[in-house]
């Protein structure tokens, strides 16, 4: 079975549980490049059905046509906050404007985010908010702290400081079965 089905099966079984938030791992891992177009639309059309995407991929093509913010890590800071239309933006660059996805309704919210695997810190800080209908990339190396990040949402790692809100409820203590 090729890759691409086999992402796409994956997908399909998450939405099977109804999510409004699904986050998405390097779902294009193992995908040709010439079979990324038709499985970016896929995704694309998940903010329009109602889901709202948090997506870690390191396919730059797919993700600036996809991404209606990406933030971007380094050692697990926020490097940057951007939009997949306009040029990312670094914070550690005071003079490039810096552009922040706040306003109106949000569904998740990192604020100050720290954590990490035993006494190495891998999340120094980490701010985003996501807002309904939203398709949100993570960019960074590997080791930049981006599956740390999707694990401390998603309950399977605590946080060790900052908190973290879906739709206004706080998830800092919350187990994973209950997110």
């Amino acid at each position: 079975v090729p890759q691409e089905v086999q992402k796409r099966t994956a997908v399909a079984m998450a939405l099977a549980t109804e999510p409004e938030l699904l986050l998405l791992d390097e779902p294009a891992g193992g995908i040709p490049e010439e079979e990324t177009v038709d499985f970016g639309d896929l995704i694309r059309s998940l903010p329009q059905r109602g889901v709202s995407v948090l997506l870690v991929e390191h396919k730059m093509t797919m993700i600036m046509d996809l991404a209606d913010t990406i933030l971007v890590l380094d050692h697990g800071q926020k490097l940057a906050l951007g939009t997949g239309g306009n040029p990312i933006r670094s914070e550690r660059h005071p003079r490039l404007p810096r552009f922040d996805c706040t306003g109106g309704e949000l569904m998740l919210t990192l604020d100050n985010v720290s954590t990490g695997y035993d006494a190495t810190d891998v999340l120094h800080g980490v701010s985003i908010t996501a807002q309904p209908g939203e398709l949100t990339v993570v960019l960074g190396a590997n080791g930049s702290g981006k599956t740390t990040l999707f694990k401390t949402i998603s309950g399977l790692m605590r946080g060790r400081s900052g908190s973290i809100a879906y739709e206004g409820r706080q998830l800092h203590r919350a187990r994973p079965n209950a997110i």
